[in-house]
């Protein structure tokens, strides 16, 4: 740019001009940008999407098995301090019993449902009790259990493992009649033995009669009688 003295301005005088190409320019470059923004957003995008990018991989360090908390189930182990203890569904939540205190209030074939799951107590073939989930069963159905046959059983209270001898069976036909075996003879009784005599008691002979007195008469006298003596 000239002067009006023909000597040429010096650079960054002219303010008008200068200012308006750096707007211009400015807009240009903030344009470029939001563009180049857009580009890489989609191209992310993109890449997210693309199979062939593998997905990061994540490392974890291997947890310290001490402190992993063991699986509580209805029966299950809960010792502790040389105290012998089994898990026990109390009031809808599992309490750890001792077993001297525990009243035993399980049978084979009881309600032991928890977690909104429908299951029963049953044996397992080491004596030991574990709570198994509902299966479809029919009357008749073999639920041996300790050595013992049993059957199962359906009450109005519900399913009951029923021991084979307890299960009721059709009346056996009555007996045919015995003929009565034949008396044996009445044995012959002996006449008992006839009293013995009693004893004769001799009756004594009675005394003779005294002989007759014997009269000696005397001359001048009344006959005077003697009495003889008796015999010997």
């Amino acid at each position: 740019m000239v002067r009006s003295g023909g000597d040429p301005a010096p650079y960054g005088v002219e303010g008008p001009n200068n200012t308006r190409v750096l707007i211009i320019a400015a807009a240009i470059a903030a344009a470029l940008s939001v563009v180049v923004a857009i580009g890489l957003f989609l191209r992310a995008g993109q890449d997210g999407d693309d199979p062939r990018n593998p997905a990061p991989s994540y490392t974890t360090r291997p947890t310290d098995p001490a402190s992993l908390s063991p699986v509580r189930t209805v029966g299950g182990d809960c010792s502790a301090g040389g105290i012998v203890a089994r898990w026990e569904l109390q009031d809808g939540q599992l309490m750890c019993v001792p077993e001297p205190q525990r009243a035993d209030p399980r049978r084979v074939g009881g309600d032991c449902s928890h977690s909104g799951l429908v299951a029963e107590w049953g044996r397992t073939t080491d004596g030991q009790w574990i709570c198994i989930p509902q299966a479809p069963r029919q009357v008749g159905d073999d639920c041996s259990h300790d050595g013992i046959a049993a059957r199962w059983d359906r009450t109005p209270e519900g399913w009951n493992c029923v021991p084979q001898q307890q299960v009721a069976a059709a009346p056996a036909p009555p007996p045919a009649p015995v003929a009565p075996a034949p008396q044996p003879a009445p044995r012959p009784v002996a006449p008992p033995p006839p009293p013995e005599p009693e004893p004769v008691v001799p009756v004594p002979a009675p005394a003779p009669p005294p002989p007759p007195a014997v009269v000696i008469p005397l001359p001048g006298l009344p006959g005077i009688q003697i009495p003889l003596p008796p015999p010997p």
